[in-house]
């Protein structure tokens, strides 16, 4: 009796042995917490982070001497675009960002983001056909007073024409352009108002009744014409006050652009996408300094 409690015992204790020696297996097996987050995936913490490089550009230009600090020519965007095709960058809107962000899904693996401020007719004419070659996809960020003022008085001078409402509706449904709120009738430099930043004096409950009717009612006249309502907010000249960001979120906006130079890191977190900053594309550089400028 002595022995076969003594046996039992020994059997007991090796077969604890046995589960605690492959419980230790599994667990060494597993990927550690503190490893490195995969290439292009959305930082599960905010220790770490998936870069972004933003471009914005501005108006294009058909003449090849006619390059300036926001002036690009065909040749310099399609060398753009040719340079982020053969480089193994893949091209985003920020819609599909704040999809990532929020549902938690992986970024592709090396992501860049193109954007277009003003709502420049010329997008249409020149950068859309080259969008479509190299297999790309942008932002363009439209003003809205612009947009009604080119819906109704017939003028196409690609030289200072904005986009109307049927091209806005023509590049909504692309499926290559998302189409952002660049404020309804803010983007202009008077009054005491550098775009929707807050006047000197101004109390901030104007500011805020201002702010949200003006970015309201573009709100309201994209879903009008596009049936959506946009998610990105892009600040005109970059200009803001201290409760701007604050202001624009409350409104429902996942994503928010603005003029700052630098690489975003994008984690887990959608705070990090009210802030993001972008590189504007001067056409006093080329190709290959701009992207040296970004990649260093």
């Amino acid at each position: 009796m002595t022995y076969w409690c003594i046996s039992i015992k020994k059997k007991h204790i090796l077969t604890a042995i046995s589960v605690v020696l492959a419980a230790f297996m599994i667990i060494f097996s597993l990927p550690q917490g503190n490893s490195a987050v995969s290439a292009g995936a959305v930082a599960s913490d905010n220790s770490s982070s998936t870069p972004l490089p933003v471009i914005m550009y501005h108006q294009i230009t058909a003449d090849s001497n006619g390059a300036d600090k926001y002036i690009v020519t065909c040749e310099q965007l399609e060398s753009d675009f040719k340079y982020i095709s053969e480089h193994g960058y893949t091209a985003i809107t920020a819609e599909e960002l704040y999809a990532c962000v929020k549902n938690g899904t992986s970024l592709p693996e090396k992501p860049i983001m193109i954007t277009f401020d003003d709502g420049c007719e010329s997008f249409i004419n020149y950068a859309v056909p080259l969008l479509e070659k190299y297999k790309l996809k942008a932002v363009m960020s439209v003003v809205g007073s612009f947009a009604d003022r080119f819906t109704t008085v017939e003028d196409h001078n690609l030289r200072y024409s904005c986009l109307n409402w049927n091209e806005i509706v023509q590049l909504n449904s692309s499926g290559i352009v998302e189409i952002a709120n660049h404020t309804y009738d803010m983007h202009n430099n008077s009054g005491g108002r550098k775009g929707a930043s807050k006047k000197p004096g101004e109390s901030e409950e104007s500011y805020k009744a201002a702010l949200t009717a003006d970015v309201g009612k573009m709100q309201e006249l994209t879903f009008k014409y596009t049936g959506k309502y946009p998610v990105t907010f892009t600040f005109p000249y970059g200009a803001m006050s201290k409760n701007s960001r604050s202001i624009i979120s409350e409104m429902g906006f996942g994503v928010i652009l603005t003029c700052e130079e630098r690489v975003n890191k994008i984690t887990s977190d959608p705070q990090c996408l009210l802030g993001i900053g972008r590189y504007n594309r001067s056409g006093k550089y080329t190709t290959e300094k701009f992207f040296n400028k970004i990649e260093k």
